[in-house]
Order: structure tokens, then sequence, then C-alpha cells
């Protein structure tokens, strides 16, 4: 699942990928888990945020993760 937004640890604002760095560089972590995430900033989906690690490796329950 796509994450839309995301809150940035350098101020604490909800943001999203079109305003941060492209990569593990954007300095976001999920709002639902408080994992790491990575800004996808491609050519053909749409800009959105992922889970830098693997959702097996999430702490507790995650509303963007399937499993």
């Amino acid at each position: 699942m796509n994450i839309p937004f995301a809150e940035r640890l350098s101020d604490g604002k909800m943001v999203d990928a079109s305003s941060v760095p492209r990569g593990r560089g954007c300095g976001c972590i999920c709002q639902s888990c408080s994992a790491p995430l990575i800004a996808r900033q491609g050519d053909v989906r749409v800009w959105h945020f992922a889970h830098a690690t693997s959702a097996s490796n999430v702490e507790g329950v995650c509303d963007y993760s399937p499993l």
C-alpha cells in the first residue's frame, strides 16, 4: 500500500512525497508505526512513501502494512 503522507522528523510536520528529498534522505517516519520511510519519486507511479525496512521488521501494527 502506498503511504500518501509522512511525518518529517526535522519539524514534526506532515508532508507529501513532493516536498522532501528522494529516497532515504527524506528524513520521514510512518505516522502509524514510526518506522523510517523512503520517498519514492519515480516517472511511472504517483509519488509516495514506502517503509524503508521490510514489513516483517516493522514493530507493532501498521495501518499501511499488508501483513
